[in-house]
């Protein structure tokens, strides 16, 4: 109702659809028929068909009605000399009136009375065309509703493109969708280069249904920017979103969990990564070591990731308090927060000690997986010992670590096999198979025979999914003792 207020200057009240209304109660019962519908059901159906067409009337219905504040300042307060309730009503209404002050109706809105008393329809409202065309439209367009199957509207925010969402984090929240479709509404939010794209996951298919372009840059050290905050509204607002999950913020501001808190809507923030400690993301400083979040104040650049995307971020020795500062109002402005290990958690509560009271959940990612054991070639003498490290090797996922451990091998008695993404120098060192996809991942080890794989991460990690490829394969694992290959 405050938005449709605030829709158009000249709005005075909003009054919603109200049982309160005789002639309104007798054209619900006629839509929902034998349909046994429970008061939040009806108001979901209404929620729902709703075309906001937010009609003119006469007097608002003042079992429920929302004044503007603008208004009260034009017209002023009740006449407090009028000693009959009706008569000030009726002249406070007027005043409204006299004022050119607008009464409408929000159709997308329907309120609950539980009093037995009916007003008549005609005294309240000014019965119109177009409210009378209102309710024929939701009476036409219930058919298409599972009314039985009220469904909520989840909508994910991502860093990483759709459709068949990449990355880990995208893949991990392509699982979760695909087990929760039959009873959630999912929507997933992607930021890209000048865009936001907005996808809709229906009937195992990720369809794209708007590309809302960006005329500003973003930047990181912009933490706010009202032109993706009046996209987060609209969105949210348009599509009658009911959660939000952020899987991750990378090319979003921090307007969204602030407009969706203000709009009553709960906020879900997962730690997927260390992006919200630091925005090196994987917390190794200018010399590859990893700082546990503490900053050495060295006047180099730590090392970042995701170059491309923070070009103007700043020396992050000087930055790093500013950036903490908005992330804990950020953190303030959700409902509750997930992460996939608890080791994650115990990192982010060693910098943001006010997470540990709020609500959080520590919550695997879940897969399906066809346990495979598969004979492996146990090392041997007569034999190098063959060590297949999977994934996108990197310097934070163990590149240098690999090739140092080559240098101290002059026996070759280490035969490495990669598969996934890798630079040429590591292909000069061991046999490379090429990049795989994730459901081959056993298919491919069964070919390889390794006796170990190995993840070489010089940071924590919040999850491995090739900690658990490898484990589906029952082939044993060589790792860095941190973060959630440890745990």
């Amino acid at each position: 109702m405050v938005i449709a207020a605030y829709s158009d200057e000249k709005i005075g009240t909003v009054t919603p659809l109200c049982n309160h209304s005789k002639f309104f109660s007798d054209i619900i019962a006629e839509i929902i028929g034998v349909q046994q519908l429970k008061p939040d059901e009806i108001a979901f159906l209404i929620e729902n068909v709703s075309e906001h067409l937010k009609p003119e009337i006469i007097n608002p219905d003042e079992s429920c009605i929302y004044i503007k504040r603008k208004t009260l300042n034009d017209v002023g307060l009740f006449d407090e000399r009028i000693n009959d309730l009706k008569k000030a009503k009726k002249d406070f209404y007027l005043k409204i009136s006299d004022n050119r002050w607008k009464n409408i109706m929000d159709d997308s809105i329907y309120v609950y009375k539980t009093s037995d008393s009916h007003e008549d329809l005609n005294k309240c409202f000014g019965i119109s065309s177009q409210i009378k065309n209102i309710l024929k439209s939701v009476k036409l367009r219930v058919g298409d509703l599972d009314l039985s199957i009220p469904k909520k509207r989840l909508l994910y925010i991502l860093h990483e493109n759709a459709p068949g969402i990449s990355g880990g984090t995208g893949q991990t929240t392509r699982d979760i969708i695909e087990k929760i479709d039959e009873t959630f509404e999912c929507y997933i939010l992607v930021s890209k280069e000048n865009a936001l794209i907005l996808w809709k996951r229906e009937q195992n298919q990720t369809i794209m249904l708007k590309s809302l372009k960006i005329r500003s840059k973003w930047s990181i050290k912009e933490f706010y920017n009202d032109e993706f905050k009046i996209i987060y509204f609209q969105i949210l607002i348009g599509l009658n979103i009911d959660i939000v999950h952020i899987e991750h913020l990378i090319g979003h501001t921090f307007d969204l969990p602030k407009v969706a808190k203000n709009l009553c809507i709960p906020i879900i923030l997962s730690f997927n990564d260390f992006y919200f400690v630091c925005p090196s993301i994987h917390l190794l400083d200018s010399d590859n070591h990893y700082c546990e979040g503490k900053c050495t104040r060295k006047k180099r650049q730590c090392y970042v990731y995701k170059e491309d995307k923070f070009k103007h971020l700043p020396l992050l020795s000087d930055f790093i308090g500013i950036w903490r500062k908005e992330v804990s109002q950020l953190f303030d402005n959700c409902t509750t927060f997930t992460t996939p290990t608890a080791s994650t958690m115990n990192l982010y509560i060693s910098i943001y000690p006010q997470l540990k009271y709020k609500p959080y959940k520590s919550i695997e990612h879940g897969r399906d997986f066809k346990k495979k054991i598969f004979k492996l070639e146990l090392p041997s003498k007569n034999s190098p010992i063959k060590i297949l490290v999977p994934g996108n090797i990197k310097h934070h996922k163990g590149h240098d670590f690999i090739k140092k451990l080559k240098e101290n091998d002059p026996q070759n008695w280490i035969e490495f096999h990669f598969m996934g993404s890798v630079y040429d120098d590591l292909k000069k060192i061991g046999i490379y198979h090429g990049k795989y996809k994730r459901e081959d991942f056993c298919k491919i080890a069964y070919k390889i025979q390794p006796s170990f794989i190995g993840i070489f991460s010089i940071c924590p990690e919040t999850y491995c999914h090739t900690l658990s490829e490898a484990g589906s394969c029952g082939i044993p694992v060589l790792t860095t003792k941190l973060g959630a290959l440890k745990e």
